[in-house]
């Protein structure tokens, strides 16, 4: 299991599981490869898929291990996975 966090540059984050088994450098490389598109961009995981414009992503934080599925367990279930408050302009 992975756990990803986005920092953007309006200082939200953003909070993402993945269930995937490849190796925490090799899934990195793959999620890195985000930064280099100038578009808007979609990132697939098992959770759900997020639109994201990689302009706006001061960093990627990658996270594997058990670690994480015990953090899950024991954390609050009505705390929402994503932090970041979507709203209409």
């Amino acid at each position: 299991m992975k756990r990803i966090i986005i920092h953007q540059t309006d200082n939200h984050v953003i909070k993402i599981l993945d269930n995937d088994d490849k190796d925490l450098q090799e899934y990195t490389k793959e999620i890195s490869s985000l930064m280099e598109l100038s578009n808007i961009a979609i990132l697939e995981t098992s959770q759900g898929n997020i639109i994201i414009k990689p302009s706006k992503i001061l960093s990627i934080q990658v996270f594997d291990g058990i670690e994480i599925q015990e953090q899950i367990v024991k954390s609050d279930p009505t705390k929402p996975l994503f932090e970041d408050e979507i709203t209409d302009r």
